[in-house]
């Protein structure tokens, strides 16, 4: 695995963390639940207005600036992810 790699993989890594936190920091019963990228973010976060503050609270974190409809289309975290990644790179 070459450098470039391996830092993708830490970044996106970070983005997961990120993600986890703001969730449990926003419903504290999921503390314990062990996440999974394949996840699917609507199944564990049933309440759209508790989706919609993770999803302001990760826009935040990673100073983007972006509508929050432009995490309507990803599913699972895995998807969720990718975009953060591809929008913190975007030129």
């Amino acid at each position: 695995m070459n450098e470039s790699s391996l830092e993708e993989l830490k970044e996106k890594q970070q983005i997961f963390n990120t993600i986890q936190s703001h969730i449990v920091e926003i419903i504290p019963d999921l503390s314990s639940h062990s996440f999974v990228d394949t996840e699917l973010f609507r199944d564990l976060v049933d309440d759209s207005m508790e989706r919609a503050a993770i999803l302001t609270r990760t826009i935040e974190s990673f100073s983007l600036r972006v509508p929050l409809a432009t995490f309507f289309g990803p599913k699972d975290f895995k998807a969720l992810i990718e975009l953060i990644f591809k929008l913190m790179h975007r030129p």
